[in-house]
């Protein structure tokens, strides 16, 4: 089936959300839809920001080859109405997943993921003509990435088991700017995979994911990727940790799906978040059933969280839903 990216344009809090099936964008002022991509392809697409220009960058992975099938990682330019400036393809053919994008300080964007289970990271300018690419380990499953304060950048997953969702261990690699590496760490003292990875106040690292147990697993590293501490949160049954924020004070607030049968009721797996100290030690743990599973968070304005899954939701510095927004298809 043809993949279909919804745009809508919120101003209000000026971000963008992807989910599994849509791209979300809003604006007060009326709102449209733009589809890209076709069945032939199988485009799916896994990451979404918006550009300093008002535009959009989608990326993913399209299929390149239908004998046997494979896949390319791909990104899509869109100006601020949705119309397609640029679609293009980059990095090895492969078993590929393109799984995030951001925009770089220079105007040009970086893609992470994993083709042939080895990490990738395409460098490219504003235009989507390729600087560099580079790729990093064996048996290494890249989520996230994200530009550090030197410029340079680092990138979070996994490495061992059979693929992301069966890592052995929590997994670091921080490049400098032109892509060569600095280090490399892989977190004996952690089972699980790293979904996401922010830098910290302190110059350090923060990496929330998964324990193979299904719990919430937080790890801190120093600025050069060393163990400090390590966290594990969530219920009696099944968790995943997704995203991570750092507010002023230090704290932590990670969001992902919680799942309590005792204490939330039966058919109550949902967003859930966890906020904790800067130590890491829980202060509050929350549950919003029925919406879905997130896929990321941001700031709001006023001190608030931003979450996104098949469900818009807004909650409060203290963990209380104020409103909740259907934006699924």
């Amino acid at each position: 089936m043809m993949l279909i990216l919804v745009l809508m344009a919120l101003l209000l809090f000026q971000v963008a959300f992807i989910t599994n099936v849509a791209i979300v964008l809003a604006s007060p002022s009326g709102g449209w839809i733009q589809t890209y991509g076709t069945e032939t392809n199988k485009d799916r697409a896994e990451s979404l920001i918006q550009c300093t220009d008002g535009g959009y960058v989608i990326a993913g992975n399209t299929n390149v080859s239908t004998t046997p099938p494979r896949n390319q990682l791909w990104l899509l330019k869109t100006d601020a109405l949705g119309k397609m400036e640029w679609n293009k393809t980059y990095g090895s053919i492969g078993s590929a997943i393109g799984r995030c994008v951001i925009q770089t300080s220079d105007g040009g964007y970086a893609i992470a993921g994993t083709v042939n289970r080895v990490a990738e990271v395409v460098k490219i300018d504003s235009a989507g003509n390729i600087q560099w690419d580079r790729t990093f380990g064996e048996a290494a499953f890249a989520y996230f990435i994200i530009q550090t304060l030197d410029g340079g950048y680092a990138l979070s997953g996994s490495t061992g088991g059979s693929g992301p969702s069966m890592g052995d261990n929590f997994w670091l690699i921080k490049i400098d700017s032109s892509g060569g590496s600095l280090w490399s760490k892989t977190y004996s003292q952690t089972s699980g995979s790293a979904a996401s990875v922010i830098q910290t106040i302190d110059g350090g690292f923060a990496m929330i994911g998964s324990t193979q147990n299904s719990d919430f697993l937080l790890v801190k590293t120093n600025s050069q990727g060393i163990f400090e501490w390590s966290k594990t949160y969530g219920s009696e049954d099944m968790d995943a940790g997704y995203s991570i924020v750092q507010n002023p004070d230090g704290s932590f607030v990670m969001a992902g799906l919680l799942w309590n049968r005792t204490t939330f009721g039966e058919g109550s797996m949902g967003v859930g978040l966890v906020k904790a100290d800067s130590a890491g030690n829980q202060l509050w743990l929350k549950n919003y059933p029925g919406s879905g599973s997130p896929s990321s968070m941001t700031h709001g304005s006023d001190g608030s969280y931003i979450l996104c899954s098949s469900m818009l939701d807004k909650i409060d510095a203290g963990g209380n839903l104020i409103w909740s927004k259907n934006v699924s298809l």
